[in-house]
């Protein structure tokens, strides 16, 4: 009897890799796990920009060469672990969907002011994509998202050691054209780590991962200090919407919605009293992290709407087909020589790929979203989706980080498909 449960289990376990892309049960060893650490380590660090180059430049400095050998390195990793230990599963439909705005972006490539750039970034989207699907297809979808959060949280502990070791080379902070004082960790080419470090916090929430509070403090104190206010406004709302959710007492609900209400008056007392006493010393220490005035909106736009209305031409000029990945930068220096993107993730996609492509896009995030809602354990994925859709109305949030945010978008597909099973 007890021999013919187990085979039953055996059974039941193959067929379950076999629906979902999970590995086969012997080998979940602690072996390949480090490597689908290593791998995923380099593939975030690929995404770091470690130098500067100028913006509409044809010549490529070492840094690109680096990150495009770290996510050689990634993708080899997976590649040679898929072909030993994976499974060949049926692809989500997000897989396909993004495939269609990658070679849409490719054939747009030749209206590039640079075509061998676009075409690059182009084939670089396609095999993020195809990372993804190797992991997918060889560990279980909640190994790698442990792998992806532990991976940013040692991805940001490197950066402030070489901050620290090297602070002519790697400064910790840098000021902007606006004025703001950014954490500038590996000198981003965005001048900004908020989004990243604020999809990491919900990451560590996840069922999944289940983080231990220290990293997720880590995290969060990246987020405010990286001097974005959207970023860290969007942390706070969510969560305070999280906790309201999971919130059984009535009482308790009003407990937090009053100690939202409480802490919002408190800021606009403190933001009216900014030059007197207690209040000014406050106000000009967050003053030198966040903007020149204090009293912005935190959804303050900064010029984006300016650009948005003098880039029309540009963006009805990609109704049909766009210009390939950045291949729009020279038209939008010329318009605002501070940008050279659209500063918007939707729009840097319509210029990238086109209508097609962009649409192409919101039916494979749509379908991604859809799956949450098949499992309550995979509702705790929505507040990834809600932060991502917030920064994306201020910041080319899919374009960044070597797709990073897409990539996540496709392994929580996977993650969420597999708890429906």
């Amino acid at each position: 009897m007890l021999i013919r449960q187990g085979v039953m289990n055996s059974k039941s376990l193959l067929l379950e890799a076999s629906l979902v892309g999970r590995p086969k049960p012997h080998i979940g060893s602690g072996f390949l796990v480090r490597w689908l650490a290593v791998a995923t380590f380099c593939y975030l660090l690929s995404g770091q920009a470690l130098g500067s180059r100028d913006p509409l430049g044809t010549s490529l400095g070492w840094n690109a060469y680096a990150e495009l050998a770290l996510f050689l390195v990634s993708v080899t990793i997976a590649w040679a672990i898929w072909a030993m230990h994976g499974v060949v599963a049926r692809p989500p439909n997000s897989l396909w969907l993004f495939l269609t705005l990658g070679f849409i972006a490719l054939v747009s490539s030749v209206r590039s002011y640079w075509p061998a750039l676009s075409i690059a970034k182009g084939c670089l989207f396609c095999v993020v994509l195809l990372l993804a699907e190797l992991l997918c297809n060889t560990f279980s979808p909640g190994a790698i998202l442990r792998s992806i959060y532990y991976g940013i949280v040692s991805v940001f502990i490197v950066a402030i050691l070489m901050g620290i070791a090297f602070p002519g080379t790697y400064p910790l902070t840098v000021t902007g054209a606006s004025g703001r004082e950014r954490l500038a960790l590996f000198i981003y080419t965005s001048g900004d780590s908020a989004p990243m470090t604020g999809l990491g916090v919900f990451i560590g929430r996840l069922p999944a991962v289940r983080a231990r509070w220290y990293f997720q403090a880590f995290l969060v104190v990246l987020t405010v200090a990286s001097g974005s206010r959207a970023c860290t406004c969007a942390l706070i709302v969510i969560w305070a919407a999280i906790q309201l959710c999971r919130a059984m007492d009535f009482r308790l609900r009003i407990g937090i919605v009053a100690a939202g209400a409480v802490a919002v008056v408190l800021a606009l007392i403190l933001a009216s009293n900014a030059y007197s006493g207690f209040g000014a010393g406050i106000y000009h220490s967050v003053q030198a992290f966040y903007v020149s005035d204090v009293e912005q909106s935190p959804w303050e736009l900064d010029g984006r709407v300016e650009l948005w209305k003098d880039a029309a031409g540009v963006f009805g000029n990609s109704v049909l087909v766009g210009f390939g990945f950045d291949g729009a930068r020279d038209q939008i220096f010329r318009l605002r020589p501070w940008s050279g993107q659209a500063h918007n993730g939707f729009l840097d996609l319509l210029l990238a790929a086109g209508g097609a492509g962009l649409i192409s896009f919101l039916a494979g995030w749509i379908s991604a979203v859809r799956k949450c809602f098949k499992s309550k354990t995979g509702r705790s994925a929505l507040a990834i989706h809600c932060f991502l859709l917030i920064v994306a109305i201020i910041s080319p949030t899919f374009t960044l980080n070597q797709y990073f945010s897409v990539f996540l978008i496709l392994c929580l597909h996977y993650w969420t498909r597999s708890l429906s099973v």
